[in-house]
């Protein structure tokens, strides 16, 4: 079974809008290769690991913060989003305040999910061994992990 972790990241579309983003995925490598096309990069400022078997709370908070943020959404591509932010339109939901509502969030579960420390962030398609980030942040929890 996958683990899947909560993400903050912004989003650059095509070198020139800049969008911040919460999100869910299994997979950091294929989330980022996803983003790429059409020009776009990513960056994954913000980044939470469930313990191994906790996915579900993960899903749990990504769904709370939806409905919290949802005021601030905005069309992304002509699509209505469910995740994305305008910062220069909504100045006070910057990546830093994502990452205090979201830090928020996580607190009501204390002891199921980790927090990524700064020194590994933002993690982008250049980071080395992307796709094992979660495996290897879990199995060398000192190195990668808050809190250890």
């Amino acid at each position: 079974m996958e683990i899947v972790s909560l993400y903050n990241a912004e989003i650059i579309d095509l070198g020139k809008v800049s969008l911040n983003k919460i999100g869910i995925t299994e997979d950091f490598d294929s989330r980022g290769t996803t983003y790429s096309k059409g020009g776009r990069k990513v960056k994954f400022h913000f980044v939470a690991i469930p313990r191994p078997g906790l996915s579900d709370v993960v899903k749990t908070i990504e769904n709370d913060l939806k409905i919290e943020l949802s005021p601030y959404f905005e069309k992304f591509n002509g699509i209505n989003s469910t995740e994305y932010i305008d910062p220069k339109k909504h100045k006070n939901m910057n990546l830093k305040n994502l990452e205090k509502i979201t830090r928020e969030h996580i607190a009501r579960y204390p002891g199921r999910i980790f927090i990524v420390k700064k020194k590994w962030l933002p993690l982008t398609l250049d980071t080395e061994d992307l796709k094992n980030f979660v495996q290897n942040a879990l199995k060398y929890p000192d190195k990668y992990l808050e809190g250890f």
